[in-house]
């Protein structure tokens, strides 16, 4: 995957997070929108995250993936921690929550399934390199 691939799965991303939490403000309310939200942001912040710990993995040396590896590790880790205490101090609610962190996944696919639609041959030739 190339940088302009990546740069248009955090937009899809990023759109399909603040479509989301803008429908459950119209549809649910504040309280919703904002847990939708804060699952959205918190899914952004993870694929940055996830991109570049990733990026440093792929292009090191051998010393280098294993440190960036366990950095890897650490920030699942982390966020499940983070989730846990988001749910157990009951600053979000769990589904809507839940509807916003799942818009990490939707928008990679979504992205990638929109930049096959769209990108020409030679730009698939380029990425396969």
């Amino acid at each position: 995957m190339n940088r302009a691939i990546a740069e248009r799965m955090t937009w899809v991303i990023t759109g399909l997070g603040i479509l989301a939490a803008g429908a459950a403000y119209v549809a649910f309310g504040l309280l919703t929108a904002r847990s939708v939200a804060a699952g959205a942001a918190l899914g952004v912040a993870n694929w940055m995250l996830l991109r570049y710990i990733v990026g440093r993995v792929v292009g090191g040396n051998v010393k280098n993936q294993a440190g960036f590896t366990f950095v890897l590790m650490i920030k699942m880790g982390a966020l499940m921690g983070l989730i846990f205490i988001l749910i157990k101090a009951g600053m979000v609610e769990i589904l809507p929550f839940t509807l916003g962190l799942s818009t990490l996944m939707v928008g990679v696919l979504g992205g990638a399934f929109f930049h096959i639609l769209t990108a020409s041959p030679e730009a698939h030739a380029e990425s396969e390199r």
